[in-house]
C-alpha cells in the first residue's frame, strides 16, 4: 500500500498588501512621469526590480491608474 503525502510548504509566505516603499513605487509608475530607471535610482534599486514590482502588484497598479 502506498501513501501519498502533501509536500511541506517552505519559505516565506507571499505578502497580501504592498509595503509603503512598494506602494510609493507603484504610485510613481502609475503617474507615467518617470521611467523605470529613474524610479530605481530614487529608491536605490534596479530597473528590473521595479519591473518585477510592476508585474507582481499589477492589480493594485491598475487600481491606482483608475484613480
Amino acid at each position: 500500500m502506498r501513501t501519498i503525502f502533501k509536500p511541506i510548504k517552505k519559505g516565506r509566505p507571499k505578502d497580501i498588501y504592498p509595503s509603503e516603499k512598494i506602494w510609493n513605487m507603484l504610485k510613481m509608475v502609475a503617474s507615467n512621469k518617470y521611467t523605470l530607471e529613474e524610479i530605481g535610482r530614487i529608491f536605490n534599486c534596479s530597473k528590473q526590480y521595479v519591473h518585477f514590482i510592476k508585474k507582481r502588484w499589477k492589480e493594485d497598479l491598475l487600481r491606482l491608474i483608475k484613480e
